[in-house]
């Protein structure tokens, strides 16, 4: 039985929360509508393909849907954006994201 824990922030128009699964956490979006469901299915399939050597995306564990909106579980990556780093001052970080992927 998964455990909502709270909402996230995101900029994708979909629904993002936290949820716990016996001690795994997990992110679920959810899209913002029965019109959006394409799109966000089509970000899925491109995330769950996306292969890079040093860059890598959240696994998704599972889509579905609830009340005709799309939805993936996905997993939960605690961290920081480059902005953030920056933003806190800590710019050693923020050089090692960098120029970590040229």
């Amino acid at each position: 039985m998964s455990t909502f824990i709270k909402a996230l922030s995101g900029y994708s128009g979909c629904h993002i929360h936290l949820y716990d699964d016996n001690g795994r956490l997990f992110v679920r979006k959810l899209s913002g509508s029965e019109g959006y469901n394409k799109r966000l299915e089509r970000q899925i399939v491109k995330q769950a393909a996306f292969s890079h050597p040093i860059l890598r995306a959240p696994q998704v564990y599972k889509t579905g849907y609830i009340e005709g909106c799309f939805y993936a579980d996905m997993e939960y990556i605690d961290g920081k954006t480059v902005a953030a780093l920056i933003r806190d001052g800590e710019y050693k970080a923020a050089h090692k994201a960098i120029y970590s992927v040229f």
